[in-house]
């Protein structure tokens, strides 16, 4: 039912992406977050092609990763120790296994990041400066992190919402 719907949000989130992690690679050599918005966007794109069990865990790990590092970019302002990112993958990896444990579908992720890509794009339209000197900025994307995290957190909901149901709605049709 929202299979084909959710394929068309990966494509577009694959856009965005693509587009992120080449601002953040060639005009603001931020080159470990840029190659995990790539990674991550093709990794969205390959679990729904695969759909193995190790797959969506890699998928999970990446993406948590990802957001674990911007997010504790909002609370500290030093350099970044290694402690902190062992700290991150230790928290990444807790919840990946979870959500592989409980049968999670990557749809989650798709909703949550057409949402930051949504915001980011708002925020570099109507931030200070350019539109390419504020997309995928750190101050922009810490700005949507910060601004909008209700609404992040409601389509993260959502996508976990959309991920049981379209469960149940298979299980359903496969026992008649």
């Amino acid at each position: 039912m929202f299979t084909n719907i959710m394929k068309r949000i990966d494509y577009v989130n694959l856009i965005g992406f693509i587009a992120g992690s080449l601002v953040l690679l060639f005009m603001r050599a931020e080159y470990l977050i840029g190659v995990l918005v790539l990674a991550a966007g093709l990794l969205l794109i390959s679990s729904k092609i695969n759909g193995s069990l190790m797959m969506y865990f890699l998928t999970y790990f990446v993406h948590l990763y990802l957001i674990g590092i911007i997010i504790y970019g909002l609370f500290i302002d030093h350099v970044h120790m290694w402690n902190d990112y062992v700290f991150i993958v230790v928290s990444a990896l807790a919840v990946s296994v979870m959500a592989v444990l409980v049968r999670t579908s990557t749809g989650t992720l798709s909703l949550f990041w057409m949402t930051l890509h949504i915001l980011i794009i708002i925020q570099a339209f109507i931030g200070q400066g350019s539109f390419l000197s504020a997309y995928w900025s750190i101050p922009t994307v810490q700005h949507v992190f910060h601004s909008f995290y209700p609404l992040l957190i409601a389509f993260f909901l959502i996508g976990v919402f959309f991920d049981r149901f379209q469960t149940e709605l298979k299980r359903e049709y496969s026992n008649k």
